[in-house]
């Protein structure tokens, strides 16, 4: 497992060998198993296990391999997660990794991370990090591997000229290949309730989140709505602010950018850096042109956020039980919320990364 320390070596990010029912506690259903006889207790396992082999497999691969039967029985089935996501990872702007190979100097060619906020930028640098290597790479710590793209990782991607983030104003932006994390609009929004970062909008998190549509509370709560059909959103960017009719139209807007940007990059799903590790690693540094940094892999296992700011944080484990299946995935959305979801998300968006819109009347508000 990929193990982080800060400075002054104290280790932030840690390694998890096993999960206990308490660990998981208040993630998905709370259900108990009763105390058993052994025998008993070790057919119940084997039950329990049933159509969860897959995840239980990426676990004791990434070195989770105490695990009792209540954590076991909270992991998604894996038909759940086909259901959701498909059978492997996909990715987006694979015809342009031989541009660039074929035109980036190998000797200061990198990858850089971006994505909007609450989509595990975090975590996938460190599997990058953790993983991956530019053979030739003369100018960077981390073997070509970067934290973010110069013009910085959640920074839309019109601005990729005008803005540099940091320390990176003597970085060749062309030679950085941008890799996107988009996810599921759905599962995004609840996020983003519960840690909003630099957007900002009229919210009660504890009555009405995620909140696209005003209800008569929202409007006698805020009354800078006015007669707005939507909930408006800014984006405090440094320097300039961007603003939106609402979450939907912020989530569609941002990767649109990166969609039809006319240079090398690509975009992945945070989902598969759940469920497919491996193989979405090994494409991605494929593309650039990195290595294997060794010959095992290392599993981003911890919560790839640490500190009071990131407060409640997924690791591996808790984002399979959250993410792996739908049961929660319309929380705290309106019906009203749930047709302007489905009017105004980028419907080409939602087909390319297999995100299927939910049926009709089906969100509640819970």
């Amino acid at each position: 497992q990929v193990e982080k320390r800060n400075k002054k070596g104290q280790i932030l990010h840690h390694s998890i060998t096993a999960i206990k029912q308490e660990d998981l506690r208040g993630v998905g259903d709370d259900a108990t198993i009763p105390k058993r006889e052994s025998d008993q207790a070790n057919r119940d396992m084997g039950q329990a296990c049933q159509g969860r082999e897959e995840l239980l497999a990426i676990l004791q691969d990434a070195g989770v391999e105490d695990i009792d039967v209540a954590s076991v029985l909270k992991l998604p089935l894996w038909s759940e997660v086909q259901a959701l996501y498909g059978d492997g990872p996909v990715v987006y702007g694979l015809d342009t990794c031989e541009d660039f190979r074929a035109n980036i100097p190998r000797e200061d060619a990198s990858i850089g991370t971006a994505g909007l906020f609450n989509t595990g930028t975090n975590p996938f640098n460190m599997y990058l990090e953790g993983n991956c290597i530019m053979p030739e790479n003369e100018h960077d710590h981390h073997g070509g591997m970067r934290w973010q793209v110069p013009w910085g990782k959640h920074m839309l991607a019109s601005r990729k000229w005008n803005n540099t983030a940091g320390h990176d104003h003597k970085v060749n932006k062309s030679n950085v290949l941008p890799v996107v994390l988009i996810r599921d609009p759905y599962s995004w929004m609840q996020s983003m309730c519960k840690h909003p970062y630099a957007t900002s909008w009229s919210k009660n998190v504890s009555r009405h989140c995620p909140n696209l549509v005003p209800t008569p509370e929202d409007r006698a709560e805020f009354s800078e709505l006015g007669t707005n059909e939507s909930i408006p959103v800014r984006i405090n960017y440094p320097n300039k602010p961007a603003d939106y009719p609402s979450l939907a139209h912020f989530w569609s807007d941002w990767y649109q950018q990166y969609l039809q940007a006319e240079y090398p990059r690509l975009l992945i799903r945070f989902e598969d850096l759940i469920f497919h590790q491996k193989s979405l690693l090994s494409i991605v540094c494929a593309c650039a042109g990195a290595i294997p940094k060794q010959d095992t892999f290392s599993y981003v296992v911890d919560a790839g956020k640490w500190g009071s700011a990131h407060k409640g944080s997924s690791n591996m484990i808790s984002a399979m039980v959250k993410y792996g299946s739908n049961k929660k995935r319309l929380s705290g959305l309106t019906n009203e919320d749930l047709s302007y979801a489905q009017e105004h998300l980028s419907a080409h968006l939602m087909t390319l990364f297999q995100y299927a819109q939910p049926p009709e009347g089906g969100a509640a508000l819970s």
